[in-house]
């Protein structure tokens, strides 16, 4: 880089996320390119992970953030992993499923939190509603962290409208959130 001009004799790694958000390698790891100037801008990230709605998870030395196109830190470098939750039809709000040490809870891209980072694992049923691990028992929580229903399954197999199919001492449940 000569006065923040990006300029070299030897092909580098690149990579854009978005179509938008473009990144080169260099010696000491990955910094935003401006290819309208053909400048770099902005830290080094260690590492940049998966991209999705405008945001791109960068990894800030050992820590884990969302970077938006706009070059802003979305939600900041200090989780230990960043992951989308699942999502296949794309009708739901997009979540992300955020680790610190043992414990992961559920934040949006704007760095507000849906779920404490509190739990054992965290599973997206629907779009306010997760199954969550604390200890060995599952049960189902929903936005905020509302107990919806209380742990104590081995394993939380599906929810269908408000029906839960659960599997509690070997044997499979059907059950409402009710708990009927």
């Amino acid at each position: 880089v000569v006065n923040g001009e990006a300029r070299y004799s030897e092909p580098r790694q690149y990579r854009c996320a978005l179509g938008q958000v473009c990144f080169l390698r260099g010696a000491t790891g990955w910094q935003r390119l401006d290819f309208r100037s053909l400048q770099v801008i902005g830290p080094t990230y260690a590492e940049i992970g998966h991209s999705w709605q405008g945001q791109v998870a960068v990894r800030l030395g050992e820590r884990w953030g969302l970077l938006g196109v706009s070059g802003r830190m979305t939600l900041p470098a200090e989780y230990d992993e960043v992951a989308w939750l699942n999502d296949p039809a794309g009708a739901w709000r997009a979540a992300l499923m955020v680790r610190q040490g043992d414990r992961r809870g559920v934040v949006a891209p704007d760095g507000n939190e849906v779920l404490p980072v509190r739990y054992a694992a965290v599973v997206r049923l629907a779009d306010d509603l997760y199954a969550v691990r604390e200890a060995s028992a599952w049960g189902v929580v929903r936005d905020g962290g509302e107990v919806v229903v209380a742990p104590r399954f081995e394993e939380i197999l599906t929810l269908c409208g408000d029906l839960l199919l659960a599997k509690s001492t070997g044997t499979l449940r059907l059950e409402t959130l009710a708990g009927q």
